[in-house]
């Protein structure tokens, strides 16, 4: 889900005192807990499949704890016994896999041909 960037149009600070509250809410809770406590563990599933597609490469002021905590708890939600868990986990991952690769791409983007069709990779292009 796409929302406007409050704070870029109008000067809006709510969403940033949002994204504080979420990252010492996070910070604030034990990796065990969301593991053990199932309910917990599919609420904060959701929370960062909703929350990493649109604001985790955005963001440039999250705490490096923050984002080293997400990924231990992605780490420890591959090995869960609850399938719903992994299945996050893996679209987390997805996600995750699929901005970098995004962010190279921009980086090193190899020439096209020039055609009106959909792009192809020049054949000498690595």
């Amino acid at each position: 889900m796409k929302y406007p960037n409050w704070r870029k149009i109008y000067g809006d600070p709510t969403f940033d005192k949002a994204m504080d509250i979420i990252v010492r809410l996070t910070l604030n809770t034990a990796i065990n807990n969301i593991m053990t406590l199932s309910k917990l563990g599919r609420s904060f599933f959701l929370m960062l499949e909703t929350f990493v597609p649109e604001h985790l490469f955005s963001h440039t002021t999250l705490p490096t704890d923050f984002l080293l905590y997400i990924y231990a708890t992605l780490s420890e939600g591959l090995k869960s016994a609850d399938i719903s868990s992994v299945q996050q986990t893996c679209s987390i991952l997805d996600h995750i896999c699929a901005q970098i690769y995004k962010q190279l791409q921009a980086v090193n983007k190899p020439p096209l041909l020039s055609y009106n069709g959909p792009p192809v990779l020049h054949p000498l292009a690595r």
